[in-house]
C-alpha cells in the first residue's frame, strides 16, 4: 500500500471521526443514523491512521505530495 493522502486530508479525516464519536458519545445521534456514522467514522480513522484511501486507488487521485520528484 502507498501511501495517496496527505497531511491535511489525514488531519480532517480524524477530526471527523471524532466529532462523530463525540456525538454519538453525547448522544445527539442514536438509533440507525449513529450506526451508520459510526461506521463511516470507523472507516475515516482507518483512511487517517493508514494514510490510505481505498477509494482514491482505482483512479489514482493523490493528495500526497511526492518528495522524489
Amino acid at each position: 500500500m502507498k501511501k495517496n493522502i496527505g497531511i491535511l486530508y489525514k488531519v480532517a479525516c480524524v477530526l471527523v471521526a471524532a466529532a462523530i464519536l463525540a456525538l454519538y458519545f453525547f448522544s445527539v445521534i442514536s438509533g440507525l443514523l449513529a450506526m451508520l456514522l459510526l461506521v463511516i467514522a470507523a472507516g475515516l480513522l482507518l483512511t487517517g491512521l493508514a494514510s490510505f484511501c481505498q477509494l482514491f486507488f482505482p483512479s489514482r487521485i493523490r493528495t500526497r505530495k511526492s518528495l522524489i520528484k
